[in-house]
């Protein structure tokens, strides 16, 4: 009988995966406290680590595997000689500062070489620390420190609200036409993003005359195309002044966080968001009350009604001033008249805040669908597949000319 060692090598792999990830987890815990002089790996040698673990990863496994590096530091980026953007343009980097790696501050000194003669303000609290906060003003004046708000909001929704309406009144102030809102903790590697941004509104003029101009935002990894109407992202919009705007100045949200999480998510998974959080007081009050868990799923319509993601409730109120019923049914056409989402790669996008950075088929709409992405959820049947169609730039095009090429637009 000929032993087939692969298909044993094959199994260990995929039983040891688990182990094998807590492992690397403990592994870069301890060498995220080493400094960077310490261990400092060269270019080469991260390409050769790299392509030795795509090859293995292909040899045992089904996919084809590749990688992608970027750069951590502005000086490491060479850019060729650009010209000014020709138009009136502030980059607005809300949030808290990322102070590893100088995230934040590398991030800026990049778009100062990337976008000449674009605004670059940083709107952020008033804790974070001063030294920083001065390393910053080195490279733009334009510094907007704010308290937070006593109530965080669903979803944090109240901290970036107040953030990035203190940058918009800055950008206001400097009298700019165009608006890119993200974080500081993303940083847009593609030069000449912001002139790809302004020859979309340029290409695609409003339909609506309550509007200067839509919106560009980036594709969201929870498919939109088959379900999950209305969740556009909320951490970049680009578009008019004006318009951007009228997406963040909306009045603070006061509901209870717990309540209504308990409402319309599972018991196990607020238990595990306070516990994380240290939240033990609401966590007495979740099991002092007995408060059961629910089997029934809500339904997606629900999540629309109730503002149930932060990111609905933008694009919801948003289109409540636009004069739009916003409804399932709806979506498509709301999406073809005010929006254009775009691909993250589109501008060179990257997000460092969560480990899904190290995922990218997770957030490039990509056809591997199994339980190794960053959130669980997807997994090797049809309805889950769905969850991988997302209206990138792609996918909006072909809508908008009624060229899209899926079951349900078929059926329309």
């Amino acid at each position: 009988m000929k032993i087939n060692y692969r298909w044993i090598i094959k199994k260990l792999i995929e039983k040891g995966s688990k182990i094998m990830y807590k492992i690397m987890g403990i592994i870069y815990k301890v060498l995220f406290f080493i400094p960077i002089s310490v261990i400092k790996l060269h270019s080469k040698i991260i390409n050769a680590l790299l392509l030795s673990v795509c090859k293995l990863c292909e040899l045992f496994s089904d996919y084809y595997v590749s990688y992608n590096i970027r750069p951590k530091f502005s000086d490491q980026i060479k850019v060729p000689e650009l010209g000014p953007v020709r138009d009136s343009v502030a980059i607005i980097m809300q949030g808290p500062l990322i102070l590893r790696d100088n995230f934040t501050l590398e991030s800026i000194k990049l778009y100062k070489k990337q976008f000449p003669g674009v605004i670059i303000i940083v709107s952020t609290w008033d804790y974070e620390n001063m030294d920083y906060i001065s390393k910053i003003k080195l490279e733009t004046p334009y510094v907007v420190q704010s308290k937070l708000p006593p109530h965080p909001g669903y979803g944090n929704v109240n901290y970036q609200v107040k953030s990035t309406m203190a940058g918009i009144q800055k950008a206001k102030e400097l009298g700019v036409d165009f608006v890119a809102k993200t974080r500081n903790d993303q940083r847009l590697y593609k030069e000449n993003s912001i002139s790809f941004l302004i020859s979309l509104l340029t290409t695609f003029p409003p339909e609506s005359e309550k509007c200067k101009g839509r919106i560009v935002t980036i594709s969201n990894h929870l498919g939109d195309v088959y379900e999950n109407e209305y969740y556009v992202c909320d951490y970049f919009y680009f578009g008019y002044l004006c318009d951007i705007e009228k997406i963040f100045d909306i009045e603070m949200d006061y509901r209870n966080k717990v309540e209504l999480s308990l409402k319309f998510v599972s018991l196990k998974f607020v238990v595990k968001r306070l516990l994380k959080k240290g939240d033990f007081k609401s966590l007495y009050r979740v099991i002092r009350e007995k408060i059961t868990d629910f089997s029934d799923p809500v339904p997606w319509s629900e999540y629309i009604e109730q503002e149930l993601l932060v990111e609905i409730l933008f694009v919801k109120r948003y289109l409540k001033k636009m004069g739009c019923v916003v409804k399932p049914e709806h979506y498509e056409e709301h999406l073809k008249k005010f929006f254009i989402p775009i691909a993250k790669n589109d501008i060179g996008l990257f997000w460092i805040k969560y480990g899904t950075r190290f995922i990218e088929h997770n957030w490039n709409c990509s056809y591997i669908n199994d339980n190794s992405t960053s959130n669980g959820t997807y997994v090797d049947d049809d309805t889950a597949s769905k969850m991988i169609y997302n209206y990138d730039f792609q996918n909006w095009l072909s809508l908008k000319n009624g060229k899209l090429n899926t079951i349900k637009n078929n059926n329309d």
